[in-house]
């Protein structure tokens, strides 16, 4: 069922080998307004696959939009092979309003209307959150499914190979995910973290690009570059070699893949370790985000911000990474803070799979 990367199968340039400004529009309009998305395409001078490469679903997630830019300008079509469609913003309106989901965001963190009734997947957050909307029948007519629907049709199922950026504020490690069976793609994308996943019947998830595209057999992978609502320069040099380490792997570009001397293998179901507070005060992380932990080594602690005494404290479990610390709340109206209340969730543990050591690695 599923595609190997190993010689795709080539498709029919029907443009002049170069770089291609577009847009994809419906044609109607949804919700007040009309479905207007900007296409980049490069063409290479010889047939090949055809990669489609996205980001901007959510209106937060910045760095993969920027990384798209910089990779579109530096490829050369002459030495391309196959076709690359860039979407770099697929919800513009999100972007533009600096909102996470288009029109309406508040389902994602506070209880609220229809979504304190309703649960998940069924609930008005899939209405709105474009990456629950990859629906083989969509559920309404909303701006969302008009996106999805137009990108699907137009674009996304006929890709040999797919790419999907984003920026999860859960983490402040740049993270990538695949299915199991694209291991090798998903190692050669070049992050110092990444989480494989086992393929599911009745997955909860059903509707995310992830999970579509495993249904019709179209290698994918999912990049997460936090931080959100801003720019950063590490993130997006993440983005930008993903890119075009995927581009190598794939024989669209010659040479081979930038990877990092170590990376991190997570599997999902994996042991983890949620930090939540246990005091009022000030965290500390002690143990840096992407970095490794021994067991019983001190990972946060929060000191009272009257005594200046460590009233809390939280030692690793077992041997893991520290997959965030100190990021806990989300939200339009909220704002990252140190100051901490108990049970607050500031933070997490990851049992690490496998770490892999890439012999002659920058």
């Amino acid at each position: 069922m599923t595609k190997k990367i190993v010689q795709p199968p080539t498709i029919t340039i029907r443009r002049r080998p170069g770089k291609h400004k577009s847009f994809l529009e419906t044609g109607h309009y949804v919700q007040s307004v009309k479905v207007r998305l900007p296409v980049l395409t490069v063409t290479g001078a010889r047939p090949g696959p055809l990669a489609v490469i996205m980001a901007g679903q959510h209106g937060r997630e910045l760095n993969g939009v920027a990384a798209i830019e910089r990779v579109f300008n530096e490829l050369d079509p002459q030495a391309l092979k196959g076709t690359v469609v860039f979407l770099p913003v697929l919800n513009p309106l999100a972007v533009l309003t600096r909102r996470q989901d288009y029109p309406v965001e508040e389902f994602r963190y506070r209880r609220m209307g229809l979504n304190m009734l309703t649960p998940r997947p069924a609930g008005p957050d899939r209405n709105y959150n474009m990456d629950l909307c990859w629906l083989e029948r969509p559920t309404d007519d909303s701006y969302v499914f008009a996106v999805t629907g137009a990108v699907w049709q137009t674009w996304l199922r006929h890709a040999d190979w797919s790419v999907d950026l984003h920026g999860w504020s859960g983490a402040f490690t740049p993270l990538a995910w695949s299915m199991r069976p694209y291991a090798g793609f998903l190692r050669n994308f070049g992050l110092p973290w990444h989480q494989l996943r086992a393929p599911r019947l009745n997955d909860p998830d059903a509707g995310m690009t992830l999970t579509r595209t495993y249904a019709a057999g179209i290698p994918h992978i999912v990049a997460e570059l936090p931080p959100q609502n801003i720019i950063d320069p590490v993130s997006m040099a993440y983005g930008r070699r993903g890119i075009l380490n995927s581009l190598k792997f794939t024989g669209m570009l010659a040479g081979r893949p930038e990877l990092p001397p170590l990376q991190y293998e997570l599997r999902q179901g994996d042991k983890d370790a949620v930090i939540v507070t246990g005091a009022e005060g000030l965290l500390i992380g002690e143990i840096p985000t992407g970095a490794w932990a021994r067991k019983g080594q001190l990972v946060a602690r929060v000191f009272s911000l009257e005594t200046f005494e460590t009233v809390w404290s939280f030692t690793a479990p077992f041997d893991g990474l520290v997959f965030s610390s100190g990021r806990g709340l989300w939200g339009e109206d909220i704002r990252e803070q140190a100051v901490v209340y108990p049970r607050m969730r500031v933070g997490m543990l990851r049992q690490v799979a496998r770490v892999i050591r890439n012999r002659g690695a920058k």
